[in-house]
């Protein structure tokens, strides 16, 4: 498996170290989300964690995540391309995230100011360029 012979062992060393280590964890959480501002919003986190413990339809967390994003992105840019300036249709299959400044000229992904809802087709045939807003 892992580290440990078995899942409980796991679960019981992960318990243990949180019930002696708590607030410690909780600090650096703190800081750690000081330091990297959420996209989403705390509605959107409840339905995340109820999803998570649901795991309806097959959903990965990545995919729910995916989801809240996209709702995000929608209701603040109104449902619009970013690229092309037309209506963004509900298929996930052609929706894209793109980041204004490219990760790769050291743009930041979790910053909501550097990511825009786009069609797939748009993002992919963009040159890896930044865009001013």
């Amino acid at each position: 498996m892992g580290r440990w012979a078995t899942k409980e062992q796991g679960v019981e060393y992960r318990r243990r170290y949180y019930l002696a280590n708590g607030e410690k964890m909780r600090a650096q959480a703190r800081e750690y989300r000081k330091l990297h501002p959420v996209v989403v919003t705390p509605e959107q986190r409840r339905k995340l964690h109820a999803l998570r413990k649901q795991r309806a339809g097959g959903l990965t967390e990545s995919r729910i995540f995916r989801r809240l994003v996209h709702a995000f992105l929608r209701q603040r840019d109104g449902d619009m391309c970013w690229l092309c300036g037309l209506t963004i249709c509900d298929d996930p299959r052609i929706v894209s995230v793109d980041h204004v400044l490219p990760l790769s000229q050291g743009g930041r992904a979790d910053d909501p100011r550097n990511i825009r809802l786009t069609h797939l087709k748009c993002n992919m045939s963009r040159p890896k360029k930044s865009r001013e807003v």
